[in-house]
């Protein structure tokens, strides 16, 4: 299996939240800001509801490939409820999942859905 690096053109931010660590406003503190590049940013919003009581949700997936990354980052459970800084806009992390190499229990690629 192999993605060709030249579809990887984007560069983002990833914060991995504190466990049991909140500030004053009891907002989920982050610590130490790393950059992943090259990744896969795709962004998509969908609209429901009638003409009066219109809902928009604007949801985007992250492609992280790890044997193109420059640093060693996994991604687990641990990620939930961290943040992506992509363009300047934060984004949570909602849900994540790993494919893996077949036959190896390593990851060929990550999927990271944020809102």
């Amino acid at each position: 299996m192999y993605v060709n690096k030249r579809l990887l053109v984007h560069s983002v931010q990833v914060a991995k939240p504190i466990a049991d660590k909140k500030d004053l406003y009891g907002e989920q503190e982050h610590y130490d800001w790393q950059e992943l590049v090259p990744v896969r940013f795709e962004d998509s919003s969908a609209t429901s509801g009638s003409n009066n009581q219109k809902e928009r949700q604007k949801n985007a997936k992250l492609f992280v490939y790890p044997e193109h990354l420059s640093n060693n980052i996994a991604f687990d459970d641990s990620w939930l409820g961290g943040k992506v800084k992509f363009d300047g806009v934060e984004h949570e992390i909602i849900h994540i999942n790993r494919f893996d190499y077949p036959l190896i229990s390593h990851p060929f690629c990550y999927e990271i859905e944020v809102r």
